[in-house]
């Protein structure tokens, strides 16, 4: 889920990916203090969503970030979505697909639009992204399946057009066409797959990042953390 403050309504919104669709709830209570609940359904977004046919019809979602503004004051937010076949290959290999891509509205309330401005996706093989704005700078973090041990991440000085980046740990190499990598590069196998960016939360000038990742010593994903810096654009 992810949480944004309405401050028309004063109310708080979070979103999920359901079965099919995107749900929105908001708070019953306004104010700060609407975030402890109780939260009540008010809209379901349901692809392929209005506006142009283009790579993301009728393909179901697989994330839907944080609504945010945007410079031009229109609410956006980074929508999801992957499936086999017939669209652009990813770079590792393999018949997934994984693409983000932009949705706006006027209101928080809809209707949501593809961003008819762009032919292709924001971010490909990406996915989950995490919107923060930070002294006039859009930032995102984001599950960067192009390589198995970085956190992918991207800047924005208007919100809509986006530059990407990588966030490497310890000397991510790309993934072979199978999915799997052996490498030196890794001391004791503490990160063998990196996944999920969880978090990017301000702590006095630095920023929390929560992750999954998986170190082949068990069966389950671990979680680890890292303290990041970010620089605004000039």
């Amino acid at each position: 889920p992810m949480w944004y403050l309405d401050t028309v309504a004063n109310k708080w919104n979070f979103t999920w990916r359901g079965n099919g669709a995107v749900f929105r709830y908001a708070s019953d209570q306004t104010g700060d203090g609407g975030i402890n609940g109780n939260y009540s359904e008010v809209a379901q977004i349901i692809p392929p969503y209005l506006g142009p046919k283009k790579w993301w019809d009728t393909k179901y979602p697989d994330s839907f970030s944080r609504i945010f503004k945007a410079a031009n004051g229109q609410y956006y937010a980074f929508v999801g979505n992957a499936f086999i076949g017939n669209g652009k290959v990813s770079k590792a290999g393999g018949d997934w697909n994984w693409y983000v891509g932009l949705a706006t509205a006027k209101s928080i309330d809809g209707p949501w639009y593809r961003d008819s401005s762009k032919t292709d996706p924001d971010f490909e093989f990406a996915e989950n992204p995490i919107i923060l704005k930070d002294r006039g700078t859009y930032f995102a973090v984001f599950d960067d399946l192009h390589y198995t041990r970085s956190i992918g991440y991207a800047y924005s000085a208007d919100g809509i057009h986006w530059k990407r980046k990588n966030l490497d740990l310890t000397n991510s190499v790309k993934w072979s066409a199978n999915h799997q990598q052996i490498s030196k590069d890794n001391p004791m196998g503490l990160v063998k797959s990196l996944r999920t960016p969880c978090s990017l939360i301000k702590e006095g000038n630095n920023y929390v990042v929560l992750f999954t990742a998986y170190n082949d010593s068990s069966a389950y994903f671990e979680v680890g953390k890292i303290i990041v810096s970010l620089d605004p654009v000039k």
